[in-house]
Formats: C-alpha cells, structure tokens, sequence
C-alpha cells in the first residue's frame, strides 16, 4: 500500500509538513493497482480495493476488506478476476506477523466494527441455500440473499462464528437481516445486544460473539423499530403510531421498570429529503437518567445537542449549539456509546470534539489538508485515529493519525484510477438578495479560471431542504472538466443555515428562492467572473423545478436549461403527496402551498412551469425516470407536451424502469451525463442545431 510519512512541527497544530524519503512501498504481492482513469467517470468502476477500515478498541489492530487477483469471484468490467479478502494488521507487531489474511469467497461485506480488542464483526450478505426444488427454479437468475453478523479472532484463525447460530427455525425464517448491533457491551467483551424479530416483535437478544449463541433479552411491540441502552440496559423504544405517519419516543430511566412515551415527532417519508429529523439519540452523559439528544427545542433558531431527562421526556441544558450553522450530526462512539463531539457544515463539513485535545490535533489536521478537504474522522482506538478526507480536489482517500507521535500515513485511495483526473476547486460567494437576505454558494471553476468568456452553468439543489457545500460532486467536477464554471447556490429554503432561513423560503417556489440564485448569476456577471451570453441552468428534482423557473422568469438571462425528475406543476405534485399520508401531504403544504385554498391556488399555478411554457424561449433538455416514486414521470411528460404546445425547441429523454436520479444504471449515467455535454456544447447559444441525443438503455435482465 502507498505510505507517506509527514513530520509534524507541534502536536495537533501543523505549521509545516515533510515527506519522508521512501515515499511509498510495494504493496502486498496480488494486490490490484489499476491504470488511471481516462475520462472523469471511469474511476467509478473501480473495484473495492481497499473498504471499511475500522480500529479495535485499543488502535492496536486495523481491519479492512481488501481485493486480491484471483479465480474465486466474478469478473470485473474490465475482464480481472477479482477476490474479496478480511485483513487484518497488527500495528504493533514486526516481521511476518503483520497482516493476516482470510478469503470471503461470495460474501458481500456491509460493515466491519470490533467487538471488543479481540473479536472482529463483519455483516456480510449470502445466497441463501433453496431447499424447495420450486423455489430454485423461481430464483435460478436471482437467488434471494440474507445478512448475517461473522465474529472472528483478531488473528483470524479458526472459523468465525455466525451470531444466532442457535436461533430456531421461527426467529431465522423472519429475519433476512440479522446486522445492527445496539450495544457493544465494553465491559462483557464476549456480548453484545442485537435487535431480531421474534413473533413479530422487534426484541433485544444477548448475543455470545464466540459461539455465536443468543437469548431474548427485552420484547418490544409489534410496533417497535429501533432500541438505545445505556450500559446495556434499555432506555429509549422507538414506536411507529398505528397510522404509520408518527414516530413515538418511550423513555426510562436505568432501574425502571415502567416505559413511559416522552416524545412524538414526524416520520417525513419523503425520497429526495435528508431525513432531518427533529430528535434523535446523540450518546451517553455518564449520568443516570440522562442522555444527548440532537434537538430543536422550541424557541431555538438552530438545532444543537442538549442534555435530556429520561424519566420526565424534558431537555435539561443545552450543551452544543452554534449561532451560525445547524449542528447536523452527532459523534458517538461506536464502542462504548459516549458523546465525543458533533458536526456542522460550515463551508465543508468539520467536527468539533469534547475532548479538547483530540480538538487540537483534528484543527491541525484541517490546517494541514486545506480548505478544499472534508476530514472525515472515520474510526477511533487509542491514540490512533483512520481518517476519511476527500473534497474538490482529492476525490478520496484513507489516513491513519497516531495522536501521540503526531504521524499521518496513508492508507489507501479510496478510487486509484482517479489519481490523474483533473479536478478544480470551489470557491465560497456570497451575496445580498433583493430584499436584503444575506445567501451563499459555491462556484467551481473550470481550468481556465473566470472572466467575461467563461460560459456558465447555474446548478441549483435539489431538496429543496438540503444544501451544497465545499466537497467532491461529480456533476460539478465533470462540468468544469468541460470548460464551464458551475454555480451552486444555497438558497433560501435551503437546510443547514437555521429554522429562519429555512422557513424563508417556504411557499417561495419560483418566488423568493427563484430571486436568490438569479441574484447570485448577476453578482457574477458584476463581477466580471462570466460571460453573461452564455449562461443555461441544470438540475434535478427540485432543481430541475428551479432550472425551468428560470427560463420562464429571466429568458433574457437564461440560454438553455436541462431539468432531470423534475416538478413541473405544482397542485398535480400536491395531489400525489396527498396520496401517501397525511403527514407527508402537510409537510408539502408546509413548503410549497395548499391547493384547496383559493387565495393560493392562483399562485400554485402561475409559478407551475408547465404553464409557462409561452414564456420560454431558449432550448431544454428533459430527463424523467419511468418509475420514479418521488416526482411522477407524468410531470415531465405533461411538461414536454407544454413545449411542444409553445413551440420551445426541447428535447425529452425517458428512463425506462429509472428511479429518482440521473440514471439508475451505471451505462444509463454515463449516457445521461454525456446528453447533458452534448446539449450545453450545442445550445449555449441558445439555439439547438447539432444535438443528437443518445436514448435511456432498457436494463438488462440478470
């Protein structure tokens, strides 16, 4: 494996960095090094060379899936037999005892974790043997598969251990995945606490992780979907409401017998969102009957952690919260469950850790990667830390820190091929829209740089209730490889900047949100950053509703647009949310408006660009998956009949049997963004004359 070796001037805080001589050494015989990637998206096809790395509990062993040369798995694309392998190193250990090694044969890896400083866990897929001579005849293409958790020895001999191996044919037959772990039990290192259906019940069992055997632990109802324990007994129970659209919180405190429900929030089952939950689990205090949740209490402008009573459901004191960005993720420990920090985006994401000296070593390292890489903190033991970095312009790689001598090596690139792709950076801007709303985005800058020649590609979010930040995003890095500068702007609606701005741009499709990101372009323009000719919007699902917004609201702007899934009339969409649940239909009326009211419908249908197509002028380019759940295919359809209507020069490309996305087959993505540089090539002009577009592929049967 590659190992570079940087010297540090001060603990945690790099003032400098030094190469060691030997920069890399020979990987292990076998090992896979493909050639570099020719065009952006060939190193998507990369094998899983090297994944899951993860630290036993005292850093001294460091496991890992790998990929070897080898007959026993199925061909790559490129013709290369490849065989997944478990390694395992011994940091501490000299000679030939450093790494092991153990075929996986047709196991599908999810997740290595260590149970304890001996035991390694890793859930992994299997076909599933068919007894019933029908049934193998039913699944000869595609065998059904099942997931179970292996446990094996940190020197990996022997065989490992299958967790519920002793389970009877009734708790077996209901669980086809039998992978989370909820409670890691440091202090029984043989145990650990594993959630199972059992009469169709969601109930906790106490796992052997040698033998594999397993006993009830705690029922839950026939309603329960997920556990938290303290110290391995349960004091939390989540419970889906009888309607399916709530999620109900149960507490107690250790020592109680009796559950009692202390919170109700919103199941939001909505594809394209991020789940942003208002209350979740964010680790343990150390302090009987109480907890870290991730919340929003009322009266608060941002989500941060606060201390929660378990007995009495109430928030006793908030321990983290940021007057600038949402804190979006807590850090727990895998192992023991304690609270070791959180995470913010700011313009990348960074964490913020409790222990202030693992603060000072995390700030150091940001220091010495630079602004354009997220430092992931992937996996902790002992004084060592993996860490995950990747951003614009390092698409991704592996990092092993040891606090304590403060030397970073590198483990692995995540995609190898993609060592010679060019890639560009992202620069932060901010402007101030037309009534006064401070917005941010990003601009990813072709080779060439900026000025008044530089074509344009506005990208807008999908969501809307997510955001962009400074990191790798294929779309963008691919455009830019192209020669364009793409604009990414998080405009108001947009997650991650408080409830206020959040807030503001509900009921402001094709309104307020609409005014951000033409106000942004224009601040470019000002700029003297692009050319104000040559300037076509792209983007998916709400950012395709954005793309079209614009073209109709600014054609004098706006030269082309390609919009992929996306929302195009606005009470047809309502009239399909509506048609989930409740809750998902007032989560929708929330943010876009009720069609039942007639005070609001005329604005529903004035900013629905399937009937603005009249004002329209420049070329669009249409993508739509067949059987896409979360914005209907009719949406894109009604919309290409519109163009047509108006004689708008477009063109409308349908995904057979495709999703929400922008191609559900890897020959489906490269076709669809391939379309998308022919078109931009042709229609920057804002005519279309050459464009030949190449159809959506039917997918192949397996």
């Amino acid at each position: 494996m590659f190992t570079r070796l940087i010297a540090a001037v001060s603990a945690g805080v790099f003032a400098g960095a030094v190469l060691a001589d030997d920069e890399t050494e020979p990987r292990p015989d076998g090992f896979v090094v493909p050639e570099p990637a020719q065009q952006l998206y060939d190193f998507l096809d990369d094998p899983a060379l090297f994944s899951q790395p993860t630290l036993s509990p005292n850093g001294r062993y460091l496991a890992y899936v790998g990929a070897l040369e080898g007959p026993e798995v199925e061909d790559d694309e490129d013709g290369e037999d490849l065989q997944r392998v478990l390694v395992i190193l011994d940091l501490e250990a000299t000679g030939d005892n450093t790494r092991r090694m153990m075929s996986l044969t047709d196991m599908r890896p999810t997740w290595l974790r260590w149970a304890s400083n001996e035991r390694l866990l890793m859930a992994a897929s299997f076909e599933i043997e068919l007894r019933n001579r029908r049934a193998r005849r039913y699944y000869r293409d595609n065998p059904p598969r099942a997931t179970r958790v292996l446990s094996f020895s940190s020197d990996l001999q022997g065989s490992p251990a299958i967790l519920f191996s002793n389970g009877n044919a009734r708790l077996q037959g209901s669980n086809r995945r039998l992978s989370s772990i909820t409670d890691y039990l440091p202090d029984e290192p043989d145990y650990v606490i594993m959630p199972a259906d059992y009469q169709g019940r969601n109930s906790l069992w106490r796992v052997n992780v040698v033998t594999g055997e397993s006993e009830i632990y705690e029922q839950g109802t026939r309603r329960t979907v997920s556990w938290h324990t303290v110290d391995g007994v349960p004091v939390m129970r989540f419970d889906v409401s009888r309607s399916g659209r709530r999620m109900y919180i149960y507490s107690r405190a250790s020592g109680e017998d009796e559950w009692v429900r202390t919170q109700t929030i919103r199941r939001r089952d909505i594809q394209e969102q991020q789940n942003q939950t208002d209350f979740e689990w964010a680790g343990q205090t150390g302090v009987p009957g109480e907890i870290y949740v991730r919340a929003q209490p009322g009266g608060s402008d941002f989500v941060g952690i606060h201390r929660y009573d378990l007995a009495s459901g109430t928030f006793l004191e908030t321990v983290a919260e940021r007057d600038d960005y949402d804190i979006d993720a807590a850090f727990v420990s895998d192992y023991t469950g304690a609270f070791l920090g959180y995470s913010f985006v700011a313009d990348r994401r960074e964490f913020h850790f409790s222990n202030s000296t693992f603060g000072a070593h995390y700030r150091g390292l940001l220091n010495f990667f630079g602004d354009q890489i997220e430092v992931y903190p992937w996996s902790f033991g002992g004084d060592r830390m993996i860490l995950r970095v990747a951003g614009p312009t390092e698409i991704g790689s592996y990092y092993l820190y040891d606090f304590e001598a403060t030397h970073i090596e590198l483990l692995s690139l995540i995609w190898p091929r993609a060592m010679e792709v060019q890639t560009s950076e992202m620069q932060p801007v901010s402007w101030t829209a037309r009534d006064g709303l401070a917005v941010s985005g990003y601009v990813t800058w072709p080779e060439a740089g900026s000025g008044p020649d530089t074509p344009l590609v506005v990208m807008p979010h999908g969501g809307p209730e997510v955001r962009d930040s400074i990191g790798f995003d294929f779309m963008s890095q691919y455009l830019a490889n192209q020669g364009y500068a793409v604009f990414q702007p998080n405009f108001r609606g947009s997650y991650g900047f408080g409830s206020q701005f959040m807030q503001a741009g509900h009921r402001q499709w094709g309104l307020a949100m609409q005014d951000d990101i033409e106000d942004g372009v224009r601040h470019l323009i000002e700029a003297g950053e692009v050319d104000p000719d040559r300037i076509c919007l792209v983007g998916f699902s709400y950012g395709g509703y954005a793309a079209l917004s614009g073209m109709a609201r600014s054609p004098d702007l706006y030269k082309c647009a390609v919009a992929g899934g996306s929302v195009t009339d606005l009470r047809r969409f309502l009239d399909f949310k509506e048609d989930i649940s409740d809750e998902v239909n007032e989560y929708w009326i929330d943010l876009i408006g009720d069609r039942r009211d007639s005070e609001q419908r005329p604005r529903l249908e004035a900013t629905s660009p399937v009937n603005q197509a009249g004002m329209m002028r420049g070329p669009v380019l249409l993508y739509h998956g067949e059987d896409d759940r979360a914005v209907p295919v009719r949406q894109s359809r009604d919309m290409a009949d519109a163009l047509e209507d108006a004689g708008v020069p477009h063109v409308y490309l349908e995904e057979p049997e495709g999703g929400h996305n922008w191609g559900g087959t890897d020959e489906n993505f490269r076709i669809t963004i391939e379309n998308i540089s022919s078109f931009l090539a042709d229609a920057m002009d804002g005519s279309l004359e050459t464009f030949e577009p190449v159809e959506p592929r039917e997918p192949e049967d397996d």
